[in-house]
């Protein structure tokens, strides 16, 4: 899997109709400079869940300051 250098990213998950042939769509995008690409398109019928990380060099774990920060962003 290739490693991505960017400037923004954009995760967004959304809910389908009842109608689509999925659950849920996901879309990854990223942007550097002024370019914008979308770099993956996922669906899915399970929920998508997001796990929020902190590396602390030697331990990685669950962190809900990294959340708060991402959240509070928008």
């Amino acid at each position: 899997m290739p490693l991505i250098t960017t400037d923004k990213i954009e995760i967004s998950i959304e809910k389908q109709p009842k109608t689509s042939d999925c659950k849920w769509f996901v879309r990854i995008r990223v942007e550097n400079q002024m370019n914008t690409k979308s770099i993956l398109f996922i669906k899915t019928n399970e929920s998508p869940f997001i796990n929020f990380m902190k590396n602390k060099n030697n331990m990685i774990y669950k962190s809900k300051s990294v959340q708060d920060e991402i959240i509070k962003k928008k």
